[in-house]
């Protein structure tokens, strides 16, 4: 591979990152024991554009890769322009693009196989046991969802947390003597997200 081709897969491979940075980001930063981290969802608003870069970073690689070039013979023995190492390389960055790309697809998955099970479910549930369900602005994908599920179980008092990517929703089963709904919130809120009323 040539410098100009270097260039386009390593801004592929960036515009890629970026484009998932808004799952990627907290899901990391989660794992890592640093918290939700739900404020890099704002990039989801720009996530088409890093798309659109990416595939046209790509299909410039993959055109200057494989388009036919005349070169000159002067000994009678002709080497290809490009080997066959570099357009393994372009194939193996393809791969790596698509898995970022689709990231948000499957975080969702990947986050209830890396975490602890975080539905709780209560011992007996008494007359002090309220429910509640928050509607949630900011969920950009399933990993999201599965990382504020956490976190709301984390909460003292809960009894059981379902957190709906699809609905955008919380809903939660919580001891009133123990939690109150503003504390619920003001959790959403420190974990990137907007509730409601």
């Amino acid at each position: 591979m040539n410098e100009k081709q270097h260039s386009f897969v390593a801004g592929s491979l960036i515009a890629a990152v970026l484009a998932s940075v808004c799952c990627i980001g907290p899901l990391l930063a989660a794992m890592a024991g640093l918290g939700a981290f739900g404020a890099v969802t704002m990039f989801e608003a720009a996530r088409p554009y890093f798309l659109a870069l990416t595939t046209l970073l790509l299909g410039a690689a993959f055109y200057l890769t494989y388009r036919r070039k005349d070169t000159a013979c002067a000994d009678g023995v002709c080497s290809p322009a490009v080997s066959r190492r570099s357009r393994a390389a372009l194939w193996i960055a393809l791969a790596v693009v698509v898995a970022l790309t689709s990231f948000p697809y499957y975080s969702g998955r990947l986050w209830k196989l890396t975490s602890p099970e975080s539905t709780i479910m209560a011992a007996s549930v008494d007359a002090s046991s309220a429910s509640i369900v928050i509607p949630i602005e900011g969920l950009t994908c399933s990993g999201c969802a599965g990382i504020l599920e956490t976190k709301l179980s984390e909460l003292p008092g809960v009894h059981r947390v379902r957190v709906s990517f699809e609905q955008k929703t919380a809903a939660v089963q919580f001891d009133q003597s123990q939690l109150k709904e503003s504390q619920i919130r003001d959790s959403i809120r420190t974990a990137g997200f907007q509730t409601s009323r």
